[in-house]
């Protein structure tokens, strides 16, 4: 009877021990996981860099035909390009005064440029007519702009609003609302907390301010007056791009914020080894990108794009070095999927960014059977032991 037994369970020891091992292949099931990826491509055209070219900016006309572009053949060179990046005119120099700011009118038929004309003197502005890059000299009358200093200047209401932001001449922060038809003003705001002014700008719905403390000011269009303000950064922006209800910002400090304007909320915000050079999104499809640019090794930056999963969860994709300091990341006048990549040697770049997600095998433990295979395999070993102990009694 006794070696019966021994015999029986010695036989079925083989197969006790092939299930636990089946459980166990069973630990590491495989399964598909979801993973982003992305691509950047170099695009055909952009302008070269060039010896005197310096930290180059562009700002597109709201069609896109036609751009302002800043720094390409050196720190006051102005030139107007089209959608292809080919230069169309170079802006004759107003006078004796270097270029602090400059941007483009809604419709591309002006450009306005402001800076000091003296080292002591108050700035002053250049009124451009785009159609054959004259100075309009009498554009704006004699004193109608009484402000010492300068920031920025915008048109807005295509042509109808001219917006300029400076320091009066008792010192404050104010924004001044300029009626172009008839020309007189219109309106002036002190602006909050006495900061100046970085950029104006629009999203074709709103009018925004950005301020060197971090703050946002948003004025309606409607009837320009401040609508509400933002606490969006910790000190000035170094980087900024607004879509429509979409506002990228980017900081000294290499915070990323993306703030949704139309729910007036914070989307999300991520940290990145600063400061911000540039930031930017393209939309392919369903697809979303934001890419971001910011200081790399030798001088050069490193450009990562991150593929939005939900408006608050932005994953990196990919990466790409770049051989100069970006300058900034401008949208690209015809492509959603591309950006234009502006260099401190005066050069632009386009550049096709693409983000995607795929599917790849992968092996996941399952801790539920580990429990059971224990068991099993101490189950089979004590019976094991037990039957050669009753064996051996016997």
């Amino acid at each position: 009877m006794g070696k019966g037994r021994t015999v029986g369970n010695a036989r079925s020891l083989p197969a006790v021990l092939i299930m636990a091992m089946l459980m166990l292949a069973g630990l590491a099931a495989c399964e598909m996981a979801q993973v982003t990826r992305g691509s950047m491509e170099r695009l055909e055209g952009g302008m070269p860099a060039t010896g005197n070219g310096t930290a180059l900016r562009i700002e597109h006309a709201f069609e896109g035909t036609t751009s302002l572009v800043w720094g390409h053949e050196g720190s006051d060179d102005l030139r107007i390009v089209d959608d292809n990046l080919t230069t169309l005119g170079v802006l004759p120099q107003a006078g004796p005064w270097s270029i602090k700011g400059a941007s483009i009118s809604e419709g591309g038929v002006r450009a306005f440029v402001w800076g000091p004309q003296a080292r002591t003197g108050p700035d002053s502005i250049a009124i451009y007519n785009l159609t054959d890059y004259s100075v309009e000299q009498d554009y704006i009358p004699p004193g109608l702009i009484d402000m010492a200093r300068i920031d920025y200047v915008r048109s807005m209401a295509w042509g109808l609003i001219l917006v300029v932001a400076g320091r009066s001449t008792n010192g404050t922060s104010e924004l001044l609302f300029i009626e172009t038809v008839p020309m007189q003003v219109l309106k002036r705001h002190p602006l909050p907390g006495n900061a100046s002014v970085q950029y104006i700008g629009t999203d074709g719905i709103s009018m925004v301010c950005l301020l060197e403390d971090g703050h946002l000011v948003v004025v309606s269009t409607r009837d320009w007056t401040i609508a509400h303000t933002v606490d969006a950064l910790d000190g000035p922006a170094s980087a900024w791009s607004l879509g429509q209800g979409k506002w990228l910002l980017g900081g000294a400090d290499g915070t990323v914020i993306v703030w949704d304007e139309h729910y007036r909320k914070l989307d999300a915000e991520m940290h990145t080894d600063g400061p911000v050079q540039g930031v930017a999104r393209t939309v392919d499809g369903f697809n979303v990108t934001l890419i971001v640019a910011s200081p790399g090794p030798e001088g050069g930056s490193i450009l990562r794009a991150f593929r939005m999963w939900n408006v608050s969860d932005w994953r990196l994709a990919t990466e790409e070095p770049w051989p100069v300091a970006v300058s900034m990341l401008g949208t690209h006048p015809t492509r959603g999927d591309a950006v234009l990549v502006c260099g401190a040697d005066g050069s632009v770049q386009p550049l096709e960014v693409r983000t995607w997600s795929d599917y790849v095998q992968g092996m996941r433990v399952r801790p539920f059977l580990i429990g059971g295979t224990v068991v099993l395999i101490l189950a089979v070993a004590g019976s094991v032991l037990w039957s050669r102990r009753k064996h051996s009694h016997g």
